[in-house]
């Protein structure tokens, strides 16, 4: 997808290279260990490009091993019980079923499936944490119903040629990252019988602008430079601050470039100054692997309060649908809803957007449009990187056209940024 074409918008080019874990959420980061190798491969020698990928998906499973970001899950109130009401709500679609439970943890999931009536679940879980999931399902007396299974879906063999329902929490951050979405797809498209459901069945993501009031963990301190400090002009210290909330404590290891970068943040409804745009609406039930290696689209959006302000972030979310029986329940991560450990995904402008001069149009009746392109594409052979690529524009911007270009790379524990 091209770049804006019309020569009074402002644009904003951003170009984001993300792994599984993302800024913010250290349940949700590598291993140190594994991390440590990563650095120390460059894809060359005895490290080969396909050694540096195992290194990657050890690292990106080793994640999940982790009792934190289990518990973490388990603990999310609106993820688990938007699963638990989608399948004791739909016990019909349940009954005497056989499912497959894919990346099941510490098996939460495959004991509502058992509890709303299944005949038999297999719960499949690459990493160690296996081991506990068995005896959670022993401790709660569902043994005779639940099979665990250690290793990767796409590799163990089910002792069945067809199952009824495929039940999973494969999304990532932004719905897309981590790129679980693969796993899933393949069982459906081994497993799934005809006629069979997917829960969730449906996913949206959604982007909406966000005001430079909003809060963030990186830019706190740095507003109070922008204003005057006891009669004085502070603002060297913006740039200065700017690079330094870009890497967590202090990392000796972390490469850091002028620009933005996107980080993992609740933001609240008070903050989103813009209606938002659906960029992608995926049917599990039919969707090819191959259509998710690139999705997106270009939409404007109407900016709805204090036309004063300027955008200075774009903010991505993702609503999980499970329609496939009579009570349709719905998993939303925005900000108008509960929070979840998913929180939102958050892209700084490297410079704000000024959306209308004195509140004149919104004074008219007229309302003042924002322009987003914004495209997830998957990153090369490792498909659990992707990037994002994203034109920002106003008609009502106040200043000539300008176009930033940025490749930020995020991983594990540590923020790298490269090229």
């Amino acid at each position: 997808m091209g770049t804006l074409r019309n020569p009074v918008l402002f644009l904003c080019v951003i170009i984001i290279v993300m792994t599984a874990a993302c800024a913010g959420s250290s349940q949700r980061a590598y291993s140190r260990d594994s991390n440590e190798e990563l650095d120390q491969c460059d894809g060359s020698g005895p490290c080969s490009h396909d050694s540096k990928r195992k290194l990657k998906e050890d690292a990106f499973f080793n994640t999940y091993s982790s009792p934190v970001a289990q518990s973490e899950m388990v603990f999310d109130k609106a993820r688990t019980n938007a699963y638990k009401d989608a399948m004791l709500e739909n016990r019909e679609l349940f009954k005497n079923a056989i499912v497959v439970d894919v990346g099941c943890g510490t098996g939460i999931l495959s004991l509502f499936a058992a509890q709303a009536g299944a005949k038999q679940v297999f719960c499949v879980e690459y990493t160690p944490i296996a081991a506990t999931t068995e005896r959670i399902v022993t401790a709660n007396g569902f043994q005779h119903v639940i099979t665990v299974i250690q290793g990767k879906m796409e590799e163990v063999a089910l002792p069945v040629e067809s199952v009824d329902i495929i039940v999973s929490e494969w999304m990532g951050y932004f719905g897309l990252f981590e790129g679980m979405y693969r796993s899933v797809l393949w069982a459906r498209d081994r497993y799934l019988r005809p006629g069979g459901h997917m829960f969730p069945d449906r996913i949206a993501l959604y982007v909406a602008a966000a005001a430079e009031e909003a809060p963030d963990l990186t830019r706190k301190n740095i507003a109070r430079y922008k204003k005057s400090v006891y009669g004085f002009d502070f603002s060297p210290m913006v740039p200065l601050l700017e690079d330094w909330y870009r890497y967590e404590d202090g990392s000796k290891n972390a490469e850091w470039r002028t620009g933005t970068y996107p980080e993992i943040a609740r933001i609240q409804k008070k903050h989103i100054i813009s209606s938002s745009a659906k960029i992608a609406d995926i049917n599990m039930q039919t969707v090819a692997v191959e259509e998710l290696d690139e999705v997106g689209s270009r939409s404007v959006v109407n900016i709805n309060r204090k036309p004063n302000q300027a955008v200075d972030r774009i903010v991505g979310w993702f609503v999980c649908d499970f329609g496939r029986g009579e009570k349709k329940v719905k998993l939303d991560t925005g900000p108008t809803a509960p929070d979840t450990h998913w929180h939102q995904m958050v892209f700084h402008l490297q410079t704000p957007i000024a959306v209308g001069t004195a509140g004149a149009d919104h004074s008219r009746g007229k309302k003042v449009k924002l322009s987003l392109d914004v495209l997830l594409r998957t990153r090369g052979k490792y498909h659990r990187e992707m990037n994002v690529h994203m034109s920002v524009g106003s008609p009502e911007a106040d200043i000539t056209t300008q176009v930033k270009s940025f490749t930020v790379v995020i991983l594990p524990d540590t923020t790298n940024w490269a090229k």
